[in-house]
């Protein structure tokens, strides 16, 4: 026992050694009188003023190790004074400090290299010993403005052995900033010492703080993780918001961070910006976590502060000082809204609550059984340790903002207890999910068997799908209303050429043929027939030549469409079957056929097909082609002019104004037309098919008007008078009666059997 006393006698007496030897060492600037003028000059750096001089601004030396000195605070003869919240620019000015120091006789028996800390130093400037400029951070343009500010923390610089005499030293400094912001001088009250250089670059060190740091990074991206993977759940995404945020605060205050950001204004600007908005930050999480919605008084705040956070970027420095004298004293409204009236209220009431249950059980201590269970295993008193601990340092650096200059920021140890805490609270909650979930799974496991019975019935279900769907060689798809396609069966992708990735987006008439020859008409009638279709959302049939995108080869469908009902949605089922020679074609002789129609032009596209179908036993597809357009034009003809007695004049001006197939349609329910009909007959032989086509309307001079419609095709364009063009060159006989309102149509045959 006796040798344990000694020993730790003797440790005690080595580290008082230790420690009394260090203190001895470190030289205090503070404790030196500081001289202080505007201009500089280097002759000025090598020597302390003179006591008489005027110019110079003395100012004495302090006990503690503690002096803050601001430019704007020293009265120094021709620095403005600016008024709070002055949005105005002001100019850099240029001032020079010397202060002196001892160099005490231990440091010569030790030769340790020297080095000076600064607490402090902005907003550019540089730094002499005895005369000889040792270090600088000068970054200025050709007209003296400040180009890079570096306003910097925990400066270190270390002294050359060889400047250093015996006896007094001089330390000048030339600083150049805005003489009205905080920033410009040493804002910071200490230290500012010369001391061993190893052992100050040691405790400069922020190995250990970077790691705290990193902590409230990762922490802060696992809780945005979490919000990712799990909506229902918003508060993991302001808990993590916040954290990464307190981050780059935490980060900003650094010395580390100026090996990264060259320009210290910057690294201000977000300082303050992320700043402002912690509290909201974490103000919606405790709303989100308790309460389950974000308060008003939440987002009323959180808009405050992002109006102070982007107001900051544009400004100057010194206005965005006043910006943080503002939310400085702002800050304790929230703090006490989140603190008293929602932690500490509601964890009183989990007390009270905790006390009833252990004093109704007779428990002993129940006062103190309930504030350990309240604290200790509660949401509600974790979040009122860490808020506590938040609270009472965020009040302290506040204080010391203002008036103590100790500048310990306590916050960002209150801040690590808070997160700490907070993510151990989250843990828990997790913890608690993940057995609920195991429970949900074990009634999972006994659904399961249910889930792939059913799974196999649905199997079933869509391999019968696949054979009545895939299986079939006709073409089957669906559309939607605005007529895009949604899918189409291999038989029809195969059939039209069309890869899967291309049906998407494409619409239903982009597959449609659309023939040059034909004017658009044929496009224009099948336009027609399915709008009618869509409006009365009954089925229809109809022929349809469809491309292929492949060397735009033509294929002729019978397409059925009808409307269906998908879970509440309509959709558009279409099936198209490819129209194929009719077998007994090559036993057809002749054939003679009557017609009787009414005025739709629809109809004439209808017709025109059926009077041309026997065609192809002595005629080639496009010579039948041709044909049927060149029939088609004489329909509508008799049903234009003959039935419904429109004037070329008026189809002309409605064609232009894009509005003819509403003025047919008008005209087609008119009492003195709508029952007019046209009749049709057909005689087909080997020799040549002949067509008479009778309407029921006043006829016309075929002559004046054939003669009329030619020049001003020539000279017009007009579209209706080259159908009737096409029609003389395609038959070979054309023959009207007197009156005008019947026409015979011959073609004879070239000798195909």
């Amino acid at each position: 026992m006796k040798r344990c006393a000694y020993a730790v006698i003797i440790l005690s007496v080595c580290v008082f050694a230790l420690h009394s030897r260090v203190h001895a060492q470190i030289i205090d600037l503070t404790s030196e009188d500081l001289y202080v003028r505007t201009g500089f000059s280097e002759r000025w750096t090598a020597h302390l003023p003179d006591a008489d001089d005027t110019h110079w601004k003395k100012l004495p030396a302090v006990t503690g190790g503690k002096r803050k000195v601001k430019v704007r605070d020293l009265g120094l003869s021709g620095v403005p004074q600016r008024p709070f919240l002055s949005p105005k620019k002001y100019a850099p000015q240029t001032f020079t400090f010397i202060t002196s120091f001892n160099l005490p006789d231990e440091y010569k028996d030790t030769g340790a290299l020297l080095a000076m800390k600064l607490a402090t130093i902005g907003e550019n400037w540089e730094i002499y010993l005895n005369g000889t400029r040792i270090r600088q951070e000068m970054h200025l343009n050709d007209d003296g403005s400040i180009a890079k500010i570096r306003v910097m923390r925990d400066v270190i610089a270390p002294l050359d052995p060889r400047l250093l005499t015996e006896g007094r030293n001089i330390l000048s400094f030339k600083i150049v900033g805005d003489p009205t912001y905080d920033d410009t001088g040493f804002y910071q009250s200490g230290p500012y010492i010369i001391d061993e250089y190893q052992k100050i670059f040691d405790e400069n060190s922020e190995t250990l703080t970077m790691v705290l740091l990193s902590l409230y990074f990762f922490v802060g991206l696992y809780h945005i993780y979490l919000f990712i993977r799990r909506r229902s759940e918003p508060y993991n995404l302001f808990y993590g918001a916040f954290s990464v945020l307190l981050f780059v605060y935490l980060f900003m205050r650094t010395h580390t961070v100026y090996a990264f950001i060259g320009d210290t204004s910057l690294i201000t600007r977000i300082e303050l910006s992320t700043l402002y908005l912690l509290i909201p930050l974490i103000g919606a999480f405790f709303d989100l976590l308790l309460d389950k919605t974000i308060h008003r008084f939440t987002i009323g705040y959180g808009a405050f502060c992002i109006v102070l956070s982007m107001v900051t970027i544009p400004m100057t420095l010194a206005f965005d000082v006043n910006l943080l004298r503002i939310w400085q004293v702002t800050a304790i409204v929230p703090l006490v809204y989140y603190s008293i009236i929602m932690i500490c209220r509601r964890f009183w009431r989990r007390c009270m609550k905790a006390l009833h249950t252990a004093r109704s059980e007779n428990k002993r201590g129940a006062v103190v059984y309930a504030l350990a269970d309240s604290l200790l295993r509660t949401v509600e008193g974790f979040l009122f340790i860490g808020v506590t601990v938040m609270f009472v340092t965020t009040v302290f650096d506040i204080i010391d903002s203002f008036f103590l200059s100790f500048d310990l920021v306590l916050t960002r140890y209150g801040f690590f207890i808070f997160v700490v805490g907070t993510a151990f609270i989250l843990g828990n909650r997790f913890m608690s999910l993940y057995n609920d979930v195991e429970i949900l799974n074990e009634d999972l496991a006994h659904k399961i068997q249910d889930l792939n019975y059913a799974n196999k019935i649905i199997t079933l279900s869509e391999e019968k799908y696949r054979l009545l769907v895939e299986g079939t060689t006709d073409c089957i798809f669906t559309l939607d209303e605005g007529l895009k396609f949604i899918s189409m069966n291999r038989a029809m992708l195969k059939q039209i050429s069309m890869q899967p990735n291309d049906v998407v987006g494409a619409e239903f008439f982009d597959i449609v043929y659309n023939d040059p020859e034909d004017q658009g008409l044929s496009m224009n009638l099948l336009r027609e027939k399915i709008s009618g279709f869509i409006d009365r959302k009954s089925p229809m049939n109809c022929k349809v030549r469809f491309k292929s995108a492949i060397n735009n080869e033509l294929k002729e469908y019978q397409v059925r469409l009808e409307y269906i009902d998908i879970d509440g949605k309509n959709e558009i089922l279409g099936k198209a079957v490819s129209v194929i020679e009719d077998s007994l074609m090559k036993y057809f002789v002749s054939e003679r056929l009557t017609f009787v129609i009414g005025n739709y032009l629809s109809t004439a596209e209808e017709i025109s097909q059926r009077l041309v179908r026997n065609c192809v036993r002595y005629m080639d597809q496009q010579e039948v082609n041709y044909l049927r357009i060149g029939l088609r034009e004489m329909i509508i003809n008799a049903i234009e002019h003959g039935n419904l007695n429109i004037s070329f004049d008026e189809k002309t001006r409605e064609s232009m104004n894009d509005n003819y197939l509403e003025f047919v349609m008008e005209r087609q329910h008119q009492r003195e037309y709508r029952d007019r009909k046209v009749t049709i007959e057909l005689s087909l032989n080997p020799q040549r098919v002949a067509y008479k086509i009778t309407d029921e309307g006043d006829g016309f001079n075929y002559k004046k008007i054939f003669a009329a419609i030619k020049d001003r095709v020539n000279d017009d364009m007009l579209a209706h008078g080259r159908g009737i063009t096409m029609a003389q060159n395609i038959f070979d006989e054309i023959a009207y009666n007197k009156k005008g309102n019947l026409v015979l149509l011959v073609k004879r045959f070239s000798g195909k059997t």
